[in-house]
């Protein structure tokens, strides 16, 4: 039997601020985060834009598929 990990929706304010509190890791051994495009764009994208260390931080979790 496969575990799949519940997933929680999170918007940009609160993804940014695990992510300052330096909880994302805990968080992400027990669940996934999904995040729609739109946050992608505001957080990374935005972020990355302004030169945030946060968006560089967000995108790598996107990549290794932590976040979705």
């Amino acid at each position: 039997m496969l575990y799949m990990y519940p997933k929680i929706a999170c918007d940009s304010s609160s993804l940014i601020l695990l992510v300052k509190a330096g909880i994302t890791e805990q968080l992400l051994k027990e669940c996934k985060i999904a995040i729609p495009k739109i946050i992608y764009q505001e957080t990374v994208e935005r972020g990355k834009a302004k030169g945030t260390k946060d968006a560089y931080i967000i995108e790598k979790y996107i990549q290794n598929s932590d976040i979705i």
